[in-house]
């Protein structure tokens, strides 16, 4: 279950192993090309490779004896009168149990550089920000009229990590961020929201409303973002966030402008590539 919090800014094998691979850029990688101006030719070429050989080996010599006998006692007939005779003894049984253990061969590749490397899960947890803005609608101050102040009306500002710089969602607004890679449903807070009150603590509370999405298109409600933890997705992968403001302008003054949205963290996870 997909959980987002708020954030305010002031293989196992037996014998011989040899694995090798070479992988290919990932598919969800990015390449971004910036002062560009219109109309013009860009050509990127990139070339990345990952190689890892891991080379086992063992030898086993195992030999097995197993002598196994049975005895009831001692039972004898002599000194009879020359009648018939019966003997009846116990059953006589014998067992044997052979386990032999032997050269068991364990490889954990991690592609990952200098991260670290769980024997029991080789992946791991990074940060991402979001990309880019999929789509916005600024609402309104309070009293209805528009927001002017341009440091507070450019969605771009809500790109990234936090810096500062933010966007005023406004009243009946709302913000789409992209996120190139997904974030994953893992352990703990998958989304973290950074909005702006400039260290007011007595200022009223500036609320959303959180839906998220694969592919923009169907929206899974994800709860209100404040002061505490939202309702969890339910999806294990997210590209879309959606942040529509939800202020109980009734507590601000006509000049309030809603939920100041700084940056949009999510959790990826990252795994490496499988041998």
């Amino acid at each position: 279950m997909m959980q987002i919090i708020k954030r305010t800014v002031s293989a196992i094998a037996a014998g011989a192993l040899l694995l090798s691979f070479v992988a290919p850029v990932y598919a969800g990688s990015s390449i971004v090309i910036s002062g560009n101006g219109a109309d013009s030719t860009n050509k990127v070429k990139v070339k990345s490779t990952q190689k890892v050989t891991v080379r086992q080996s063992n030898k086993a010599k195992v030999s097995n004896f197993v002598f196994a006998g049975a005895s009831t006692g001692n039972n004898d007939a002599n000194n009879n009168t020359g009648g018939n005779v019966t003997i009846t003894t116990g059953d006589a049984s014998a067992s044997a149990s052979v386990k032999n253990t032997f050269n068991s061969n364990i490889a954990i590749v991690c592609c990952d550089g200098d991260k670290p490397c769980d024997p029991q899960d080789p992946c791991h947890n990074e940060t991402i920000w979001g990309h880019s803005i999929h789509q916005s609608l600024q609402g309104t101050l309070k009293d209805g009229n528009p927001i002017t102040d341009p440091l507070r009306t450019d969605p771009n500002a809500a790109v990234g990590s936090p810096d500062g710089n933010f966007f005023s969602i406004g009243k009946n607004g709302w913000i789409t961020v992209h996120f190139l890679d997904a974030v994953n449903d893992v352990v703990g807070n998958d989304l973290s929201f950074h909005e702006i009150t400039n260290d007011r603590d007595t200022y009223p509370e500036e609320k959303a409303h959180v839906q998220v999405s694969f592919d923009g298109t169907t929206w899974i409600d994800a709860g209100d973002i404040s002061g505490k933890d939202a309702s969890g997705t339910g999806l294990t992968q997210v590209h879309y966030v959606k942040i529509t403001d939800t202020t109980d302008y009734n507590l601000h003054d006509n000049a309030a402008d809603g939920y100041d949205l700084d940056a949009v963290d999510g959790m990826h996870k990252v795994c490496p590539l499988p041998v």
